[in-house]
């Protein structure tokens, strides 16, 4: 019987490798999210540690609590710089989901119709077959009428 071929598989295969890339971005946007995540973290406790040492100093000469505070400054600036940068990342990981939703929404759709073909290929085979066994047997029965008679 004829094979089945699905006039659209190139698009298919397109379809998966955009899926497919679109897993990677999403997958590599998360990871970097998590480590500015991670990074902030241990930013927070840098930061909680420094005003905490101020705290726990006593008898310190001014210029060395300007010193601790003039560094607890620098850490929180760079905190601010790190939670700016999360923010991004973050939008980075919506935006790359939603591709990655996309892509595979229109993977789904070639899939579906593939599947859909598929079924009425069968169906005409199936079809075919019994059209041929219907055949076989009505000649089959045709000889046999008239070997009897």
């Amino acid at each position: 019987m004829k094979k089945f071929r699905f006039p659209l598989q190139t698009i298919r295969e397109l379809r998966e490798v955009q899926e497919q890339d679109a897993q990677r971005i999403y997958g590599v946007a998360v990871r970097e999210c998590e480590d500015v995540g991670t990074r902030l973290t241990v930013l927070d406790q840098d930061i909680q540690g420094a005003w905490q040492s101020m705290r726990n100093w006593s008898g310190l000469r001014v210029d060395e609590l300007r010193h601790g505070r003039a560094w607890c400054c620098v850490l929180e600036e760079k905190q601010k710089l790190l939670v700016a940068e999360l923010e991004r990342a973050q939008r980075k990981v919506n935006e790359s989901h939603a591709r990655l939703i996309a892509a595979t929404r229109q993977r789904e759709v070639m899939d579906r119709l593939f599947r859909k073909q598929h079924r009425v290929h069968e169906r005409d085979v199936m079809r075919e077959q019994q059209k041929f066994m219907d055949e076989v047997a009505t000649r089959r029965a045709w000889q046999l009428e008239l070997e009897a008679a």
